[in-house]
């Protein structure tokens, strides 16, 4: 039996590539567990182990449990290097370039001075003559 890291030396048969891996790869796909739902794919659909013949127990509210704290723990870790900020009216920003950007252009506009601030997360910047509303996630604080 051929192991999957083991694939890309393996050399294939061109008549029949598949034949000698397909055990391989159906028990990769057997043998796979999810470390936060605590089971395989296949005991979780079929509720038995595709291994052995043997029944599994499914608990639908552990495992939704689990998931819960296992995303407020994600969460946390994440939220944990950021770096808060609050916007004031008089603030300069940035604005953030979307798109694919070439290599040497601006990834960020010219600073603005922000006008007024909404509690939907949105900003309303003095852009030249005109006013731009724009979510806080597309700018950042410019440090003079």
């Amino acid at each position: 039996m051929i192991k999957t890291k083991q694939l890309d030396s393996y050399e294939f048969d061109y008549i029949d590539p598949w034949g000698p891996i397909l055990s391989s790869v159906a028990w990769a796909v057997r043998a796979s567990y999810h470390s936060t739902l605590q089971a395989a794919p296949a005991q979780l659909v079929f509720r038995r182990d595709m291994m052995f013949n043997l029944s599994k127990a499914i608990d639908g509210k552990a495992i939704i449990e689990r998931k819960r704290k296992q995303f407020a723990r994600d969460n946390e870790r994440e939220n944990a290097a950021r770096i808060s900020h609050q916007y004031q009216v008089g603030d300069r920003v940035l604005k953030k370039t979307n798109g694919i950007l070439r290599k040497f252009s601006k990834k960020k506009s010219d600073p603005y001075q922000i006008l007024a601030i909404h509690n939907n997360g949105t900003v309303t910047i003095q852009k030249g003559v005109t006013q731009d509303r724009l979510s806080i996630r597309r700018i950042e604080p410019y440090k003079e």
